[in-house]
């Protein structure tokens, strides 16, 4: 996005934690006045008939002229030319679907109408809702899935669509805490009480202590390029660079190199998967990133308890992965009891986000030669 905007009567005191200008959806004169007062960044006007008064109101405004005005309903719109004023074509979105079309069709602008989303939010949480019945959780066992660091819900979105029939997928946070096993905890206090677990990197190792903490709730584990060893100080001296970074104000740059680096070099031209990956960093946010990196000092190394492991567990690697290369999954799979491990040798770190084909397929037939506890009899 290039802008957000604010409601109608909502304070619009901007920018926002993503680094966005906030603009407020005004009126008239008396609300484009009391926006800019507050510190709204610009202002959208969406009734024709209110753009003289405001545009009165701006000029009235000392050092208020940076405003956007934006005229018309959610399609594209024309920005007339003022003194002081942006100009050009912009257009209102109210979901990701419809930024990323904008940004194709439209050179100027692209605002998010926050009431927009916000409505289109909670009618798609109700539908869901509205076709998720109890039995429905009876039938499907919950697969609780972690992300690594810098990664959201969304790095399983394409792997989640090809095995919700056979599961459910219980997306959980890693960016509240900072230690492992208080994330393990975390994840914990708001599981089912029976779960299957997945994690990816950081999350894996956030999967390991669950397992420790409360291996008679886990049924079965998936790990994808992660590792069960402990930090080594090259990886502490790399956190504490990123760290220092951090609140030297540089993570939108830490964002877009994390985005970046953890693609194989063959990807890292790949625009949609560059988008995707720094759009999950920037959701997790600095302060976020700054508790994992904290956690992350205190990984605990994992090898010696890998053997008590009792259930299913499937590794997954890939062979384009230089942040957490294959030989670490291979060394789980060796001291795992009843792992098997599924190499994508095409694929990077980012792997569900890669090749969420290849990832699906994977678990899906771990589920069927496992026989996983609510699962494993579905995957016929």
């Amino acid at each position: 996005m290039d802008f957000v905007v604010a409601p109608a009567g909502r304070p619009a005191a901007g920018p926002t934690r993503h680094g966005l200008p906030v603009l407020a959806e005004v009126t008239s004169a008396e609300t484009a006045r009391a926006a800019l007062r507050d510190g709204a960044d610009g202002l959208v006007v969406v009734d024709p008939a209110a753009v003289g008064a405001v545009l009165d109101a701006v000029r009235s405004s000392a050092g208020r002229s940076g405003a956007v005005l934006v005229l018309g309903g959610p399609e594209r719109l024309d920005i007339p030319q003022h003194d002081g004023l942006i100009a050009g074509r912009a257009r209102l979105v109210a979901s990701a679907a419809e930024a990323q079309a904008a940004f194709h069709t439209t050179g100027d602008a692209v605002i998010l109408d926050v009431a927009g989303a916000t409505d289109r939010l909670l009618a798609e949480v109700a539908q869901a809702r509205s076709v998720l019945g109890p039995q429905d959780l009876g039938r499907r066992a919950p697969l609780v899935l972690l992300s690594g660091m810098l990664g959201d819900a969304s790095l399983w979105d394409g792997v989640a669509a090809q095995i919700n029939d056979l599961v459910l997928p219980w997306p959980a946070r890693i960016d509240r805490d900072d230690s492992v096993v208080e994330m393990a905890a975390s994840v914990l206090a708001e599981a089912p009480p029976r779960f299957l677990l997945a994690g990816h990197s950081l999350g894996g190792i956030v999967a390991l202590e669950i397992l420790r903490q409360a291996p008679q709730r886990v049924a079965g584990l998936v790990l994808v390029c992660s590792s069960a060893r402990g930090a080594v100080d090259a990886q502490l001296g790399a956190w504490e660079r990123l760290r220092a970074r951090c609140e030297a104000g540089e993570f939108a740059d830490v964002a877009a190199e994390m985005a970046r680096v953890t693609l194989p070099a063959e990807r890292q031209g790949n625009v949609d998967l560059l988008t995707r990956n720094e759009r999950m960093a920037w959701t997790v946010g600095e302060d976020g990133l700054l508790r994992q990196l904290a956690a992350q000092t205190t990984r605990p190394d994992s090898l010696d308890s890998l053997a008590a492991i009792g259930v299913p567990v499937l590794v997954l690697s890939g062979g384009r992965d230089e942040i957490c290369p294959p030989h670490l999954q291979q060394e789980v799979v060796d001291r795992c009891p009843r792992a098997e491990l599924v190499a994508v040798e095409s694929g990077g770190h980012m792997l569900p986000l890669e090749c969420p084909d290849a990832v699906a397929a994977a678990v899906r037939g771990w589920l069927a030669r496992s026989r996983v506890e609510g699962a494993g009899r579905m995957a016929q």
